[in-house]
């Protein structure tokens, strides 16, 4: 294998375009940005890597939304690469993988989705070609939905949706109070974002303590500052969410030096 051929694939000069897209109404998925690393050096090959990288292609792929509907969240378990190459033929899906924190702009238009694999193209090859899927859901806005005189106290519940959730881990000190919020994981997909408000109406202000999922139960984390015993939560829901499978088959093409 020629190294310099394959350690020399660089982002400048590449050039990336996208074929078979799914149709106009839908998201549209293009490439952007490759990588390509060629082995390291020094012992297991590890002491030098380029871009202190492991040895492989990396492809970032763009998913950008149509008409009102945004995007809101990626679904790594139900998506993949299926299929990766170079030009030469030469199969690069070798321990593929997909990055499970996508970069999801703000206004929910467009997301990138990082994968990789291990495989290195061949000397000569001028681009890589991949097939696969990316599960997506989409919105077409949200509401904001008020619940008032929750009480700020362990195992304290109220009904959202479908759904039910429950206050934990409260703790009230020095004028502000933590609590955690539990719940089925397809009631807080649903949830954008929470405000807190006291007895007059008027916003608690709130900083976040954190979010994760453990199976199932989704949980996120507030400091409040307030000593109140109970506020009304203003709850910004999503509406008209949709579950979207997007297939993608692109090309990348590749400015190597010789």
């Amino acid at each position: 294998m020629n190294r310099s051929v394959s350690t020399a694939a660089a982002l400048v000069g590449m050039a990336a375009l996208a074929s078979a897209a799914p149709p106009a109404a839908g998201p549209k998925v293009s490439v952007a940005g490759v990588r390509v690393v060629g082995v390291g050096y020094g012992e297991d090959g590890r002491e030098a890597q380029a871009f202190n990288e492991s040895s492989g292609v990396g492809l970032a792929l763009v998913v950008q939304s149509a008409g009102a509907s945004g995007i809101i969240a990626f679904d790594d378990d139900a998506s993949a690469l299926e299929e990766l190459t170079d030009s030469t033929g030469k199969n690069l899906l070798d321990d593929a993988s997909i990055w499970p924190f996508p970069k999801l702009t703000k206004d929910g238009k467009a997301v990138i989705v990082e994968m990789k694999a291990r495989g290195i193209p061949a000397a000569g090859a001028t681009e890589i070609h991949a097939k696969g899927k990316l599960a997506l859901t989409t919105a077409t806005g949200s509401k904001p939905v008020k619940v008032s005189n929750v009480a700020l106290a362990n195992d304290k519940t109220f009904k959202l949706g479908t759904g039910v959730v429950t206050l934990s881990e409260v703790e009230a000190t020095e004028g502000q109070t933590t609590v955690t919020f539990k719940g089925p994981l397809q009631v807080f997909a649903a949830i954008r974002g929470m405000k807190f408000l006291d007895a007059k109406g008027q916003p608690i202000e709130t900083s976040s303590g954190g979010s994760g999922r453990m199976n199932d139960v989704a949980m996120a984390s507030y400091r409040l500052s307030t000593a109140a015993k109970a506020v009304t939560i203003e709850i910004d829901q999503w509406q008209g969410m949709k579950p979207v499978v997007v297939p993608f088959d692109v090309k990348a093409g590749l400015a190597l030096s010789q």
